[in-house]
């Protein structure tokens, strides 16, 4: 089993990844330092945005659950996953994945289960994002 951990990562990219115990990393930077071509503080404002804008989203999502509105769920679900999968938050975007697929399907115990997930997984991307 994988622990949660940073570590730097030694080929010619010099990327950082944070891995948790998901085949997902929690939080992969190689495409934002391609972009920004190493650019730590650019990356980082980023990064806090994302993380500004998560904590919006989620009560979003969660008040969607709550009116049973599958076509908003599923239509916030799939925005928040391309969000996560920009800034290479894999595991939350997988998270959103699962989400928008249930919405989708208006299989709403699936919905439900899924999203208890969005707070702890953006918690971790948070953790991982202090850790830079």
């Amino acid at each position: 089993m994988k622990s949660f951990h940073s570590s730097i990562m030694t080929d010619d990219t010099n990327l950082r990844k944070i891995d948790s115990d998901s085949d997902h990393p929690v939080l992969d930077l190689s495409l934002l330092r391609e972009t920004f071509v190493d650019d730590d503080e650019r990356i980082r404002q980023i990064l806090e945005k994302f993380l500004s804008f998560s904590k919006d989203t989620i009560p979003d999502i969660l008040g969607c659950i709550a009116e049973n509105d599958a076509e908003a769920t599923n239509r916030m679900a799939h925005r928040f996953k391309s969000s996560a999968l920009t800034v290479g938050a894999f595991s939350l975007a997988e998270t959103c994945r699962t989400l928008e697929s249930a919405a989708g399907q208006k299989d709403w115990a699936m919905v439900r289960q899924t999203a208890t997930h969005l707070s702890p997984e953006l918690a971790r991307v948070s953790e991982a994002v202090a850790r830079l």
